[in-house]
């Protein structure tokens, strides 16, 4: 089902901002592919499952890797918000 990855997508975010940031960077590797394949034309979705991994990764102290991925789904997220 197409709720699959975005719900994984929200799941992650909790496990990560409850200090579980192995688990919730496991969840996003699951989710990415599915966010992609699921909603080829809405790219802000996998640019949100990306940004979610890019705190997770400046949870786990992956500073830079966090960074990257912040600013890299920053804009796209943004397209889809004006």
């Amino acid at each position: 089902h197409r709720n699959v990855g975005p719900v994984l997508v929200d799941l992650a975010n909790l496990h990560c901002q409850s200090g579980r940031v192995a688990r919730g960077l496991a969840l996003l590797d699951e989710a990415l592919p599915l966010m992609s394949a699921d909603y080829p034309d809405d790219p802000w979705r996998k640019a949100w499952a990306i940004s979610v991994k890019g705190e997770c990764q400046l949870r786990a102290g992956e500073a830079q890797a966090g960074a990257q991925a912040i600013a890299v789904s920053a804009p796209v997220i943004r397209l889809k918000w004006r």
